[in-house]
């Protein structure tokens, strides 16, 4: 008897375990599908991740404390209901009440498996076609040979503006100047009509990952960049490297003496943005401190706290004059925030606006001009020797809102450089890491990671089934793609 008892026990406390993993989890790290916990559980532990003891604390008392504190609560109640009933009321209570306790216990735990294995996506996991390894089939690993000590005699500005898409040029949603200030038609900028969003793809960090090494950004284990740390900024807990086995765009450019500049208003934390960048070849990274050290406080409202578009891309120009002056080979990389929703608008914008424009159009038109602005800037003195590559990070979130219906919406994006064609009118996040070094005269084969160039000829039959494909497997488990992180 007291081992069904014991058995029993086991089952409800197994029950409330859980039922609080699933609360711990999506507490610090988000929606956390079962792949993602297959494999922190299979090299999580093993030197990838170092949790930090807040983390592993919470585990403590969520996941085993509160389970311990349940069953004990539990035994103490029904050995008190137990005495009253033999002291005063003599039903016989125990016999009685000992059947439903196994029935609630196996209910209960019937119904965390249930919830966890919904929450988990188990379904999913389970009818994908886990066969079809898609990165492992199509990367491409770049030759390290083609990039070392290559003189491309092309600086690369590379710009990357907060949830910028062709919606806002197409539906009159900002006026004539602010749409010709994105078309940059005078500087000979050309660009796709159709670049496409694919998975993973629909936040920031994604975005640039995606465009400078050639792979998505997939969680890893239980971390995922996006997810809100436990202070409400988004960090990532315990991440020791990020993308350590794989070769990006600030990598291969250090191969040839560049110098790799990232400007940023925000921290340096958000989405790991420092921690991917700091290993893949940038030599300065500026972000919040920098500009909270120059400036002091902020007193435009701004999104995370930092500085406005203007003032991103004045330290840019600074610091494109100094390295051209010093004769260095630079990449200069912007992420712009002031498009961010809902929308920020610089105190310094001299823009009239009519009485009740919304916040997202007025930020809009102000970061047109400062770009147009930034744009002239470069092609009037350093017209020859640099690229500028322009493009959306991912596109806005809550087009909803401005009641346009769509059936395909495509990232804003232009270039400028000398002597380029355009050779399809669509392109992919990945497509941008190979297109760009062709833009600097980086000469391969014309595909890098999952990416094939758009300034070189392809069977256009080819790429498009390709893409369809990528676009409906990409989240297939990957055992390739988790040796980048290794």
């Amino acid at each position: 008897m007291k081992y069904n008892k014991l058995i029993n026990l086991f089952i409800l406390f197994l029950a409330v375990f859980l039922i609080c993993i699933q609360v711990w989890l999506e507490r610090f790290f988000g929606k956390v599908d079962i792949e993602q916990f297959i494999i922190f559980i299979s090299f999580g532990i093993n030197g990838l991740l170092d949790a930090e003891d807040y983390i592993i604390n919470k585990f403590i008392e969520i996941c085993l404390y509160f389970p311990i504190a349940f069953i004990l609560l539990y035994i103490v109640l029904f050995k008190s209901i137990f005495l009253f009933d033999k002291k005063y009321f003599k039903l016989n209570l125990p016999k009685k009440i000992n059947k439903y306790q196994v029935l609630f216990s196996v209910l209960l735990f019937s119904f965390s498996i249930y919830n966890l294995s919904k929450n988990m996506s188990v379904k999913d996991f389970l009818s994908k076609d886990n066969n079809h390894d898609l990165i492992k089939e199509n990367y491409t690993k770049p030759n390290l040979k083609n990039f070392e000590n290559v003189h491309t005699q092309q600086d690369l500005v590379l710009i990357y503006l907060e949830s910028m898409e062709n919606s806002f040029l197409n539906n009159n949603l900002i006026s004539k100047s602010s749409i010709d200030n994105f078309e940059l038609k005078s500087f000979n900028a050309k660009g796709f009509p159709e670049f496409n969003q694919t998975k993973y793809n629909n936040w920031t960090i994604g975005g640039i990952i995606s465009t400078q090494c050639g792979v998505p950004q997939k969680p890893v284990g239980i971390i995922d960049t996006r997810r809100k740390g436990f202070q409400g900024n988004r960090r990532v807990f315990g991440l020791k490297n990020f993308l350590p086995n794989i070769h990006c765009l600030g990598d291969l450019l250090k191969l040839s003496n560049y110098h790799n500049v990232f400007i940023n208003a925000v921290d340096l934390n958000f989405q790991a943005m420092g921690a991917f960048l700091g290993q893949h070849g940038y030599d300065e990274l500026i972000g919040k401190k920098y500009f909270d050290n120059l400036y002091g406080s902020n007193k435009s409202e701004t999104w995370g706290g930092g500085v406005n578009d203007s003032k991103l891309f004045e330290l840019a120009k600074k610091k494109i004059i100094k390295l051209k002056k010093e004769k260095k080979r630079f990449n200069v990389t912007l992420l712009t925030t002031d498009t961010h929703d809902p929308g920020y608008i610089d105190d310094n914008c001299n823009i009239n606006f009519e009485e009740g424009t919304n916040k997202l159009i007025r930020a809009i038109s102000c970061t047109s001009h400062e770009l147009n602005k930034f744009v002239k800037f470069i092609y009037d003195n350093y017209p020859n020797d640099t690229s500028i590559v322009i493009m959306g990070d991912h596109l806005y979130t809550h087009m909803e809102r401005y009641t346009i219906v769509e059936s395909k919406r495509f990232i804003y994006n232009k270039i400028i450089s000398k002597n380029i064609n355009l050779y399809r009118k669509n392109i992919n996040h990945f497509d941008f890491f190979p297109t760009i070094l062709n833009i600097l005269n980086f000469n391969f084969n014309g595909k890098l990671g999952l990416g094939y160039t758009a300034v070189k000829k392809i069977n256009l039959d080819f790429y498009n089934a390709y893409s369809k494909n990528l676009e409906r497997n990409i989240g297939n488990k990957s055992d390739y793609y988790n040796e980048f992180w290794k």
